[in-house]
């Protein structure tokens, strides 16, 4: 613990002062995660006809359209103008159904990442210049700061126990681990690097909430380096790289071709 403090260049006993948090925000960035601009309504619609098959089906529309107006010019109107066209409505139908959800799904993915920031706490309490600041945003926190945690707080930040002010410290990860019950913390040794999160009982998590007792602990990772920040930047990178399923890419192949 020591030696994670000499690395921090933090004291328990007097906190950050003004100026290193300052000097930190432009080291570290601010405590918050990033996404993506948000894709307007428009972006997401004409997403849904860079696909080859369907420009195929619009350009079918087009023809057909063209056709059934041809014909039915030369019939004079003698068969309904529904009748005569039904074959390109029934394909912009189908394209109008494929776009709605094709955005539904977009959005779906969206909200998720949304979600996610949500579950971040906005306000703190850290210990600086030998005070505790109460309503501090949650976004200024920095790496080596003094957090206090008590029942009903969420973590700001992911950070390193340094003293239970209670008999007991339980913190609820489920939206981080999906563990259904509350884990006991401890001021112990820091386990192997590659444990799992849940066995890391020295350690509490950015989002998760604290459900028993109160606890002193020092800020370690903050922003997109906090374990939601990594979930956060998985997502981010599969939705932009993800790859086509191989029926997608026959299709694809097929679309080509024609």
């Amino acid at each position: 613990l020591e030696d994670l403090l000499q690395t921090l260049k933090t004291d328990p006993s007097k906190g950050l002062s003004m100026a290193d948090v300052q000097a930190r925000l432009g080291q570290y960035g601010a405590n918050a995660l990033q996404s993506a601009p948000k894709a307007t309504l428009w972006q997401l619609i004409a997403e849904q006809f860079e696909d080859r098959l369907v420009q195929i089906l619009v350009l079918v529309a087009i023809v057909s359209a063209i056709f059934s107006g041809l014909e039915y010019s030369s019939s004079a109107g003698d068969e309904g103008i529904f009748k005569a066209f039904v074959e390109p409505l029934v394909i912009i139908a189908i394209l109008i159904l494929n776009a709605i959800v094709g955005v539904w799904q977009s959005q779906s993915a969206s909200d998720s990442l949304e979600a996610l920031q949500q579950m971040q706490p906005t306000l703190c309490t850290p210990f600086r210049s030998e005070d505790w600041q109460a309503n501090v945003p949650a976004s200024d926190l920095v790496p080596g700061d003094i957090i206090q945690l008590r029942v009903g707080d969420k973590v700001p930040a992911d950070a390193r126990l340094l003293e239970l002010q209670s008999s007991t410290l339980q913190v609820d990860e489920t939206s981080l681990t999906g563990e259904s019950i509350a884990i006991q913390k401890a001021v112990d040794v820091l386990p192997p690097p590659d444990s799992p999160l849940q066995s890391q009982t020295n350690m509490v998590f950015s989002g998760t909430m604290v459900v028993r007792g109160n606890a002193l602990a020092v800020v370690v990772q903050t922003g997109m380096d906090t374990q939601f920040g990594k979930i956060q930047q998985g997502v981010s990178e599969a939705a932009q790289t993800s790859q086509k399923t191989p029926l997608a890419q026959k299709l694809d192949e097929f679309g080509n071709t024609l």
